[in-house]
């Protein structure tokens, strides 16, 4: 489906139970990567401090919401601005990509 920017957007058109046991999964295993880095990789001394999240899911906003309302840490996104002036900003489905050239460079 083309969205707004006139750039391909994905939609989910199955059913919303079915995504929201996915997700809870998806955090309880996220919780348990942040207890072991507190507690056994840094033995206690330290604890993440803030998430990034990154994608392009077509719920991506949804899964933010979600994330802050579970974990007691900031959760941010990227947001890409375009270095030539008048220029659309860089899609969130180049991100990963994007991340991937400038590794290399």
């Amino acid at each position: 489906m083309l969205g707004t920017s006139g750039e391909q957007e994905l939609a989910y058109n199955g059913e919303m139970d079915e995504l929201v046991f996915q997700f809870e999964d998806i955090y309880k295993e996220m919780n348990k990567l942040m207890d072991f880095y507190h507690y056994s990789f840094t033995e206690g001394k330290s604890e993440i401090t803030e998430i990034l999240l990154n994608g392009d899911h077509p719920m991506l906003e949804r899964i933010h919401d979600e994330m802050v309302e579970r974990f007691d840490i900031p959760v941010d996104t990227l947001t890409m601005k375009s270095t030539q002036p008048g220029a659309d900003p860089l899609p969130k489905s180049l991100y990963i990509a994007l991340g991937l050239g400038l590794k290399e460079a």
